[in-house]
């Protein structure tokens, strides 16, 4: 029979520093996350909705819907992707927030909370006890009720961000590969359009926050080195634990895909 060894006091305390340390990393790489993903898919939705879904209406006549095809190619379809990640990401950081929260201070929020179990007609059970404990007050022992509740809906241990990022480079290589091969095309027939149509490049300027339109378009091919980065950072902090599960593998394919992108646009380049 194995027997678990006695751990000194000091060692215990060491442990607990220890685990703490690795919970505050992890906390900041995952709001850092978050906020850069929210900032991305902005930006990204201001382009879909002021001009690729406007492009060739009387609403906004900037640009032709071909042209707006060359200068944007799939931001609609990376858009639609990442904005799926950012609601995994907003679900997974209230999880947590719900999982390890004290009990002196009560997240059980209706407004905000609702604004993600609506995401799923499964949480019915959940928005009515909060509705219900939101109108009542909440006691401790309602308070572990509705966490059984949750619980039941909700994956106990947060889903691992490795292989959360795994599945979204999945379903994005695509769009991001046909975004990269047609960026150089994209990029000069914008250079040509600078002077031809000064209108649509201010507002442009206008409906980004005043950013340029060509460092816009830029953002796209940053957005691998930037999960890789990512990764690269907090991977030391979740090794051979249940949220490192799938991080090495997502830092490879992002390794991959950034080498084939750099081969991409330099042959690109090299045509024109």
């Amino acid at each position: 029979v194995h027997v678990e060894p006695m751990l000194s006091e000091e060692t215990k305390k060491l442990k607990a520093r220890r685990v703490k340390e690795r919970d505050s990393i992890i906390l900041s790489a995952e709001s850092s996350l978050l906020e850069s993903e929210k900032s991305y898919v902005d930006c990204l939705g201001t382009v879909v909705s002021s001009f690729i879904n406007c492009a060739g209406t009387e609403q906004k006549q900037l640009l032709t819907k071909q042209e707006a095809e060359i200068v944007f190619s799939s931001i609609g379809e990376i858009h639609e992707a990442h904005t799926a990640f950012l609601d995994k990401l907003r679900h997974r950081a209230l999880l947590k927030r719900t999982l390890h929260s004290a009990p002196h201070r009560r997240i059980w929020d209706a407004s905000e909370v609702l604004k993600f179990v609506e995401l799923d007609a499964r949480f019915e059970e959940v928005m009515q006890s909060l509705r219900f404990y939101s109108s009542k007050g909440v006691t401790d022992e309602q308070e572990h009720n509705l966490k059984c509740v949750v619980l039941t809906y909700c994956d106990v241990e947060p889903e691992p961000l490795g292989k959360m990022i795994l599945s979204l480079l999945d379903k994005s290589k695509e769009p991001y590969g046909k975004y990269v091969e047609n960026y150089e095309r994209g990029r000069n027939f914008l250079a040509r359009l600078k002077h031809s149509r000064t209108k649509f490049h201010r507002n442009f300027r206008k409906e980004c926050n005043h950013q340029e339109l060509a460092a816009s378009l830029k953002k796209p091919l940053c957005s691998y080195l930037r999960y890789a980065s990512w990764l690269n950072e907090i991977q030391p902090a979740v090794f051979n634990t249940h949220q490192g599960e799938g991080m090495a593998t997502a830092i490879q394919v992002c390794e991959t895909f950034l080498t084939e992108m750099n081969h991409t646009l330099r042959s690109q380049q090299e045509v024109l």
